[in-house]
């Protein structure tokens, strides 16, 4: 089933505090919110042949595109069947 708002908001507030708890520097806060994230679009799409990547959800890393200048690590990665169809960032910090 996928997520409520509520439940969406809840691990905002849990990625919030780990971010209290380990700092700026870690990426654990990010594990919490990027595989919940992922998961939701997953159950959404509920199609076998499509795979998400994101830290915190199966291998537990987050994909690597290849750029112009430097290849950059993306926070959540759709594919189907090998072929990479949706990449995204989640832009923003918590301060």
């Amino acid at each position: 089933m996928a997520m409520t708002d509520k439940e969406f908001l809840n691990v905002i507030v849990q990625s919030f505090e780990k971010f209290l708890l380990t700092g700026s520097r870690s990426n654990e806060k990010l594990k919490i919110l990027h595989s919940s994230i992922a998961k939701d679009v997953l159950e959404r799409i509920n199609d076998k042949s499509y795979n998400v990547y994101s830290l915190g959800l199966g291998e537990s890393q987050e994909k690597i595109i290849k750029g112009r200048y430097i290849d950059k690590k993306v926070d959540i990665t759709i594919i189907l069947k090998s072929a990479t169809i949706i990449q995204y960032t989640i832009k923003g910090r918590f301060m």
